[in-house]
């Protein structure tokens, strides 16, 4: 036990990873005019989104979230402006992960026709997931009422595709069980392609490339600040004490990964809001590299980052990654 939190002795993992909950779909719109999205097009669509979603939600009127009392018992809360229980937390309240990640699933096109059906991804988090009924109503505003990007084009929502679970109509929740497999204990080697920009800091600085035991220590971290921000209750006290504890000693133990091969590319974004008259560069990585050594107990994190990615800016589609399995030595 530590501080009340039981842990799973038998695959050495915590137990407190199964609060961990989260879901995913791909909805693929068709556009009524000619769109083209700039920059990095996950971030166009996670606040078109985002916009349509507080439009839905709201149940007070007020411009800023902050001010209103009932932030909590909405949908736009449940998925970005989630409740502080009086317990410890693992995060600081101005660090905390939205509970919903909105990408774009593919490296382009990024100019669309009325012919063209444009994706998006969307991944839900905790109790995000409880709020079906306002991510329905979300999507029917963004698409076709409000309109994406600068022109603010219509679209129209031809279907959903599941991308966890069997339902496509939402998206189904999985969990830490669905991540592992039996195989797992007869990987040796993995290659990650870190498929969108990946913004780390270390010390203050910004990471050009990862080695293994960092790949884990920040991509625990951010399921640990996601599985204390949007999954766990306030009974859960002495949770943010584990998930640490969790956190640094599988860091430890992918020392004992090698990293074999990599690729790193840096890739930065400019960022600029029409709305709020700011340009800002967000500089990060993308590429690919191969670790080789015991997989067993890192494989359902790395699995699990392929749906909620690495590092800053995730809510809008960056770090995402995905990983290969079938390698062989050499």
């Amino acid at each position: 036990m530590t501080d009340g939190i039981a842990v799973r002795e038998l695959e050495g993992m915590p137990i407190f990873t199964d609060l961990l909950r989260f879901g995913a779909v791909r909805l693929w719109m068709q556009p009524e005019d000619d769109v083209e999205f700039h920059g990095f097009p996950g971030r166009t669509l996670r606040s078109a989104f985002g916009v349509a979603l507080r439009e839905c939600s709201c149940v007070s009127g007020l411009e800023h979230c902050k001010e209103c009392d009932r932030r909590y018992e909405c949908a736009y809360g449940a998925y970005f402006k989630p409740h502080r229980s009086e317990r410890e937390h693992y995060l600081d309240a101005d660090e905390l992960p939205a509970g919903v990640i909105v990408r774009f699933p593919f490296a382009g096109p990024i100019r669309f026709t009325p012919m063209d059906y444009v994706p998006m991804d969307v991944v839900m988090v905790g109790r995000a997931l409880t709020a079906d009924l306002a991510f329905a109503r979300a999507i029917n505003t963004m698409a076709g009422r409000l309109g994406i990007g600068k022109k603010r084009v219509r679209m129209v929502q031809r279907r959903l595709e599941p991308l966890t679970g069997r339902q496509a109509s939402y998206p189904e929740p999985i969990g830490w069980d669905d991540l592992a497999s039996p195989e797992d204990g007869n990987r040796h080697m993995v290659e990650v392609l870190f498929l969108s920009p990946v913004e780390l800091r270390q010390k203050g600085e910004y990471l050009s490339g990862l080695d293994f035991h960092d790949l884990i220590w920040y991509g625990t971290h951010r399921i640990a600040a996601l599985i204390d921000t949007h999954c766990a209750s306030m009974e859960h006290k002495g949770l943010p004490a584990a998930l640490r504890q969790w956190r640094d000693d599988l860091a430890t133990e992918a020392r004992g990964v090698r990293r074999v091969a990599h690729s790193f590319v840096p890739e930065s974004q400019v960022y600029s809001s029409s709305q709020h008259s700011n340009r800002a560069v967000f500089p990060g990585f993308t590429g690919r590299a191969i670790f080789q050594g015991p997989m067993k107990q890192f494989l359902p994190i790395l699995r699990a980052l392929t749906y909620v990615h690495l590092g800053r800016h995730s809510t809008f589609g960056w770090g995402q990654i995905d990983i290969r399995l079938d390698l062989e030595p050499g």
